[in-house]
């Protein structure tokens, strides 16, 4: 049967594609699936069919059917963007759209319909990325012009695989594996892995893309060098393959790291989707970026479909935890995290989110206590210390914090000691913020980019605002710079009220006005998207505090109260600065917002668990 569609001729019994009369090789694999998809046009194929058609009893990955589909394109000259003969129906399968000429192929056979129901393996080989070696070596043999054997008559002769090209494979679908674990020791073996694959092919694209990876995770604080050598490697490997899913992710990943390139990051990740819906990488950094201009709805869609491909990934589930809290489904946050608390060692990946949780329910103590447990399981870990130290700051737990404090010497890093001092100074009334203090912070570039927000805070605490001024200009030169970061919106809002803040003080009416007019454009941005935070109600008071709105500021401080907003440092101080307290409306829900943390001091106090926890000496060393 001849199946004639414009310049395209394709032949099931001699197995031969002409376009423009002229021969197009294709390998038997991408002319079954032409044909499949053929026999069935008048419907849409679903992805469960072509992987039981294609491959019977063997278990694949979508990246597979992907790259398959893709050869398909490429043989049939079809844009996936724009299609004329295949198209994409996402999370469902693909259809042939391109009309048969009249006269031609009209008698040919159409399958019936059938519904195939994935088995379990598949289920999870969807969520992993090229995580077996069977997935990646079908993609070479599909890439490379390498197919199971079939004798096909006057069809051009794919040639056998070799040894060295399915070695290659092998050892990049095991760098992909590994990568997807990012731990460091998961990291390096994985570029070990990668640098194997490329010294037995050079140019092979998934290996240079991985490797490209494994100079940017897992940590997020990449060397200008590693930036350039992970950008070229990408390069390299669109340049073997322009349709290498992998980095093109990797390209959005990079760009993603300035607010002026997230066009152009959004596009590399659309892309990266589209070549291979199965990517979870990429839809966990495409809602990061969304998340970061305030789309929260959006970005949670692709959190559960990211979550959904890769169910056993704890980094996706803390991300999906978070963004519930972000849009307001507290429910559903606190029993997803409930659920990864039941294994210990989650708890200490999943502290912040369960901490979220339980201030957005009204439940400070608990806050406290999961934090303070974790901390019992990992003694001596610096990190989670000064994570318990500045939440009993946060919520106005002065006298345990001062009494907890010696702990924080023996773990501190000597690097970070001026940090933890200032941080310390600025939680707890009793400990002055001295001009010698602020300038062993101020004068450290390294600290003052670890942590953008305390010397400012600092400056403006012994009535330098004109320095922390000129320092918030440096992260915020005109006020559209000020932008979200890593998935948030409302954390950058919050540093840049300090630069308000600043404005109001030199009496800088002009900066001031530009800049809560920004925050207040952002604001509305996050609230038509979904966000749904006490965080956002906190720092929409703020801004009508600086306009000068007290009664306004008030409604709005109360309704975060009522909210679960338990952080007393914040909203003291911004209420000193701002001198929210001068109205009535305003002052109540300060005053009660005192009461409760009072009230919390008292309870922790007391709790059982939190005596407990008292004798802990963290055994630990600097780390220098």
């Amino acid at each position: 049967m001849q199946y004639r569609c414009g310049a395209i001729v394709i032949d099931d019994t001699t197995h031969r594609l002409t376009r423009d009369g002229q021969d197009v090789e294709v390998q038997p694999l991408v002319f079954r699936a032409l044909l499949t998809l053929l026999d069935r046009r008048d419907r849409v194929v679903k992805r469960e069919e072509l992987f039981e058609t294609l491959w019977p009893d063997t278990v694949v990955s979508e990246a597979s059917l992907a790259r398959l589909i893709k050869e398909c394109r490429r043989a049939l000259d079809d844009d996936a963007g724009k299609p004329c003969w295949i198209r994409t129906v996402p999370r469902v399968g693909f259809q042939w759209i391109m009309p048969l000429d009249a006269d031609e192929g009209t008698d040919a056979p159409v399958a019936p319909a059938h519904e195939v129901t994935p088995d379990f393996r598949r289920k999870i080989a969807i969520g992993v990325l090229a995580a077996v070696g069977v997935a990646v070596v079908v993609w070479v043999l599909v890439q490379r012009g390498v197919s199971t054997p079939q004798p096909v008559a006057d069809a051009p002769t794919a040639r056998a695989p070799d040894v060295s090209e399915l070695a290659a494979a092998r050892l990049s679908a095991r760098g992909v594996t590994l990568l997807n674990q990012r731990d460091r020791a998961s990291m390096v073996a994985a570029r070990e892995a990668f640098e194997q694959a490329l010294d037995i092919d050079p140019r092979f694209p998934e290996a240079l893309a991985g490797l490209g990876l494994t100079q940017i995770l897992p940590s997020p604080y990449s060397s200008p060098e590693q930036l350039r050598r992970a950008r070229n490697l990408f390069r390299r490997a669109l340049e073997a393959d322009p349709d290498e899913a992998l980095a093109h992710a990797g390209l959005g990943l990079l760009d993603l790291e300035r607010p002026a390139t997230w066009d152009q990051a959004e596009a590399s990740l659309r892309r990266a989707i589209e070549l291979d819906p199965a990517n979870g990488n990429a839809l966990n950094w495409l809602a990061t970026l969304l998340g970061s201009r305030g789309r929260a709805e959006e970005a949670l869609l692709l959190r559960r479909q990211s979550l959904l491909l890769d169910p056993t990934h704890l980094g996706l589930a803390v991300n999906l935890a978070i963004n519930l809290l972000t849009v307001g489904r507290i429910e559903e946050a606190d029993a997803l995290t409930e659920s990864l608390a039941a294994e210990p060692a989650n708890r200490r990946a999943i502290r912040y989110p369960r901490q979220q949780v339980a201030l957005a329910r009204g439940r400070p103590d608990e806050a406290i206590r999961v934090t303070f447990d974790v901390y019992a399981e990992n003694p001596g870990n610096f990190d989670i210390l000064v994570e318990a130290m500045r939440l009993l700051g946060d919520l106005g737990i002065q006298e345990e914090l001062v009494r907890r404090a010696p702990q924080l010497v023996p773990c501190m890093p000597r690097s970070l000691e001026p940090f933890a001092q200032l941080d310390m100074a600025l939680s707890v009334d009793a400990i002055p913020v001295t001009e010698a203090l602020v300038e062993s912070f101020v004068n450290r570039p390294d600290l003052v980019s670890f942590s953008p927000s305390t010397a400012p805070l600092a400056l403006m605490q012994i009535g330098d605002a004109e320095r922390a001024q000129a320092l918030l200009l440096d992260l915020y030169p005109t006020p559209e710079d000020i932008v979200g970061e890593r998935g948030d919106l409302v954390a950058p809002m919050e540093r840049a009220l300090l630069l308000a803040e600043a404005s109001r003080r030199l009496e800088d009416r002009v900066r001031l006005d530009a800049v809560l007019e920004r925050l207040t454009e952002l604001a509305a941005v996050a609230r038509a998207n979904g966000v749904r935070t006490t965080q956002l109600t906190s720092v929409e008071a703020r801004i009508a505090a600086l306009r000068g709105r007290g009664d306004e500021a008030g409604v709005l401080l109360r309704e975060a109260l009522q909210g679960g907003l338990w952080n007393w440092r914040e909203t003291q101080r911004d209420a000193s600065w701002t001198q929210v307290v001068a109205t009535p409306e305003a002052e109540a829900p300060l005053a009660a917002l005192r009461r409760r943390s009072d009230e919390l001091a008292e309870t922790v106090r007391t709790a059982a668990w939190f005596e407990a926890s008292k004798p802990i000496s963290p055994a630990c060393t600097r780390n220098d």
